[in-house]
C-alpha cells in the first residue's frame, strides 16, 4: 500500500523503506500489552507487592513517559528520526533486562524502575507519528495513521502463544539470575527490541533544508494561538477521556480475573486480551474503507456513542457490581461475557484513532509537529498516570465504584469540548491549515462559508481549493 503511494516527498515518490522500518516501532507497545500486561498483577504479587503498589507501578511508567515526552518532541526537530529512536530502543532493552533481573535484585522497586525506563522507550510513539505528520502526504494521513494504530494492536493476538511459551520454559534459580514465567517475559522483550533496533537501522529518512529545520520550532505564543482558535485543543480531551477509559478498562481486568476467574490464570488473561486486540485490528484494517468518504468528526461522534455504551456494562458489573464468580475458567458464560464485552469495547475505541489524529496533524499545519504530537501524546499518558494509580487505590484500599463513575463522568465531559468545536473541526479545510501555518502573531479566523455548513452532512467532502 505505501509503495503505491505516488504523492511526491520532497520531489521524490515515497520510497517503502521511508515508512515501513518506521511503522515496526509501533511494534514496541503491542509488545509491552501481549508480553507483560497479563502476568504484571502476578509479578508483582509474588515479588511481595499488594494493589498498591501495582498502582504506584503504574504510575512510576506514566509518569516518567510524560515527561519524556516532550523533551522527545523536540529532539526530533534537531536530530534524526532513526537516530532518536535508536536510543529509545536501547533504553527499552536496558528496561527488559532490569525486568528480568527483579527477583534477584530490587523486587518490586527493580520493576518500578524497569517500567519508568520503558516509559522512556515508549515514548518512540511521539517520533513515529511525528514522523508521519511531517513526512507522509496529507493526503495519506489516515491511511498511514491507521496502519500505525493497527500496528499497535497487531502484537497482542501473539499474547495467548508467547505466554504459554514463558509458561512451559524450564525455571531457572542462582545467585545472579532467577528465570520463571515472569522474568523471562524481560528476555523476550530484550530480544524483541534488539529485532527492531535493527529493523530501524534501515530507515530512509527524507533530508530536511535548512529552511525546514527553521520550520520546526514554533514559539509558545504560535502554539497557544493555533490550538484555541483553531480548536485543536478537543484532541487533548477526547485523547485523554479515550486513555482514561481504556487504561481503567485494561489495568482492572488481571484483577477482576484473579479475583472472580482465578481458573483462567496467565494464559487465559493473555487470551482475553488477544481478543480485544483481534477486534482492534480488524477495526482499524476496516474503518478507513467503512468511514470513505465521511467527515472525520461524524466518525469521531459515532464511535465515542460506541465507547459510552460499551463502559456501563463495565461500570455496573464490575465497578459497581460484584460480577459472577466461578471456577470453571472458559466454559462459563460470565467469562464469556467479559470476553464479548471487550472485544466489542476495542471496536469504538479504535475506530476513533485515525480519525482523531488526521484532525489534528491538519489542523496544527506544517511547523513543529513534533512539539505539537508530545502535546497531544502528553495529554494521553497524563490520563494514564492518574487512572493507573487510581485502578490500584480503588481495588485496594477504596472502592471501585466511584474510579468507574468518574470514568463515566469523564467520557460525558468530553463531548462539551467536542460539539463546542463542530463546526470548526472539518479535515478538509486546507486553506484554515495552510493559512494559519504561515501567521507570526496573528491567529487565523475559521471559515465558515457555505462550504463549511455543507459539511454538517457526514458523508460530506470539501473541496475548498
Amino acid at each position: 500500500q505505501v509503495a503505491g503511494w505516488t504523492a511526491a516527498l520532497h520531489g521524490r515518490p515515497m520510497d517503502p523503506l521511508s515508512i515501513y522500518p518506521l511503522y515496526l516501532t509501533s511494534l514496541t507497545l503491542p509488545i509491552d500489552d501481549a508480553i507483560v500486561l497479563p502476568s504484571l498483577w502476578a509479578y508483582v504479587q509474588a515479588l511481595g507487592g499488594d494493589e498498591d503498589a501495582y498502582g504506584l507501578i503504574q504510575v512510576s511508567y506514566y509518569a516518567v513517559r510524560l515527561f519524556s515526552m516532550p523533551a522527545v518532541g523536540l529532539i526530533v526537530g534537531r536530530f534524526s528520526y532513526r537516530r532518536v529512536l535508536s536510543v529509545l530502543l536501547l533504553v527499552g532493552m536496558a528496561a527488559s533486562f532490569l525486568y528480568a533481573l527483579a527477583p534477584v535484585c530490587g523486587g518490586v522497586a527493580t520493576i518500578a524502575l524497569s517500567r519508568a525506563l520503558l516509559g522512556v522507550a515508549s515514548s518512540a510513539s511521539v517520533a513515529s507519528l511525528a514522523y508521519i505528520a511531517e513526512h507522509v502526504p496529507k493526503e495519506d494521513h489516515t491511511k498511514a495513521f491507521a496502519m500505525n494504530f493497527g500496528l499497535q494492536r497487531a502484537g497482542v493476538p501473539l499474547a495467548p502463544v508467547l505466554n504459554v511459551l514463558l509458561v512451559r520454559l524450564p525455571n531457572v534459580s542462582s545467585r545472579w539470575l532467577q528465570l520463571n514465567e515472569h522474568s523471562y517475559a524481560g528476555l523476550l522483550m530484550l530480544l524483541l527490541d534488539g529485532l527492531l533496533f535493527l529493523g530501524v537501522q534501515l530507515l530512509r529518512e527524507p533530508v530536511r533544508s535548512e529552511a525546514r529545520l527553521a520550520e520546526l520550532a514554533p514559539g509558545p505564543g504560535e502554539v497557544c494561538r493555533r490550538l484555541g482558535r483553531l480548536g485543536a485543543y478537543f484532541s487533548y480531551v477526547m485523547s485523554f477521556q479515550n486513555n482514561w477509559c481504556n487504561q481503567v478498562i485494561v489495568w482492572t481486568i488481571p484483577i477482576i480475573t484473579s479475583r472472580l476467574y482465578p481458573e483462567l490464570g496467565i494464559v487465559g488473561n493473555s487470551m482475553l486480551f488477544a481478543s480485544g486486540g483481534v477486534s482492534g485490528l480488524l477495526t482499524v484494517w476496516l474503518v478507513p474503507k467503512v468511514t470513505a468518504g465521511m467527515a472525520h468528526r461524524w466518525v469521531l461522534l459515532v464511535t465515542q456513542l460506541g465507547v459510552g455504551l460499551t463502559l456501563l456494562p463495565f461500570a455496573v458489573v464490575y465497578g459497581c457490581g460484584s460480577g459472577s464468580s466461578t471456577s470453571e475458567g472458559l466454559g462459563h458464560p460470565a467469562v464469556w461475557f467479559l470476553y464479548v464485552l471487550f472485544c466489542f469495547y476495542n471496536i469504538p475505541f479504535m475506530a476513533q484513532m485515525p480519525s482523531n489524529n488526521a484532525i489534528y496533524a491538519q489542523l496544527i499545519g506544517d511547523r513543529g509537529k513534533g512539539v505539537y504530537i508530545s502535546l497531544l501524546e502528553m495529554s494521553k499518558t497524563l490520563a494514564r498516570v492518574i487512572s493507573g494509580y487510581l485502578v490500584g487505590i480503588a481495588y485496594g484500599s477504596f472502592g471501585s465504584c466511584s474510579l468507574w463513575g468518574m470514568t463515566l463522568a469523564i467520557w460525558a465531559l468530553q463531548f462539551i469540548p467536542f460539539l463546542g468545536n463542530w463546526r470548526r473541526l472539518n479535515v478538509a479545510l486546507q486553506e484554515v491549515v495552510e493559512i494559519g501555518s504561515d501567521v507570526e502573531g496573528e491567529g487565523c479566523e475559521i471559515n465558515t462559508s457555505s462550504d463549511v455548513a455543507a459539511a454538517d452532512k457526514p458523508s460530506a467532502i470539501i473541496e475548498t481549493r
